[in-house]
């Protein structure tokens, strides 16, 4: 029996993951939107969902709002809200090179090292990821989908996963949307637009998404603001 070795781009994703883990994560907070989905959260883990259906853009993240909801249940009562600002940014900072490392793992011998390398390093993972945001949460699931798309991109497994994994992704953070539809292209067979669309995946991808937008104004309590009036 042959064993199978961990590649080069996935130690270098575990090692950058854990040493930045150890050096950045703490209990600290970076805006506003973070404190609204902690606070969202809180109210989840302690039965009182009205809470959360009232704050800040529920009705474009309810799936983050949820999630971070599933971590507090898993912290120890009661509460101190130290332990909730380091738990969530555990979480989702976890999540998200979790997800990231299992895409890199099964996609290891079709990634360049030093284009991996450079991925890693962006500001934009290692300044943010330290802190519990949507986006996060959002692009967590979008890499878990491009993870079920590349392994088998036909498969009636891959369409159910693909159909959750949608709903998740915009759920969580609905702009997340503009991304399926290159990502049902990328892992098309054929790299031709009928294709796309004939493909039964794509139109379940399409669902998922659609129905996460559609529930997410459903379920909030707030009136829907798709824009701002005046830019800030």
């Amino acid at each position: 029996m042959r064993l199978k070795v961990i590649s080069a781009p996935a130690l270098a994703t575990a090692f950058v993951a854990l040493v930045w883990m150890l050096i950045t994560v703490g209990p600290y907070m970076r805006e506003t939107d973070q404190a609204w989905l902690v606070d969202g959260g809180l109210g989840i883990a302690n039965g009182q969902v009205d809470q959360a259906r009232s704050d800040f853009n529920f009705d474009k993240q309810f799936v983050s709002y949820y999630f971070v909801g599933l971590v507090f249940k898993c912290l120890p009562h009661p509460f101190q809200p130290d332990e909730l600002v380091l738990g969530g940014n555990v979480a989702g900072m976890t999540f998200f090179w979790g997800s990231l490392f299992c895409l890199v793992t099964a996609s290891a011998r079709k990634l360049p090292f030093c284009t991996l390398i450079a991925v890693l390093l962006t500001p934009c993972f290692l300044v943010f990821s330290p802190f519990l945001a949507t986006s996060f949460i959002s692009v967590s699931f979008v890499l878990l989908l491009a993870l079920v798309l590349g392994r088998n991109p036909d498969g009636a497994l891959t369409g159910i996963l693909a159909l959750l994994l949608s709903f998740c992704a915009v759920g969580a953070r609905t702009d997340a949307i503009f991304l399926l539809p290159l990502l049902a292209m990328l892992h098309s067979r054929r790299p031709d637009f009928i294709s796309v669309l004939k493909n039964p995946v794509t139109w379940l991808m399409a669902a998922g998404a659609l129905a996460a937008f559609f529930l997410g104004r459903r379920l909030s309590l707030q009136p829907i603001v798709d824009y701002a009036a005046i830019p800030f």
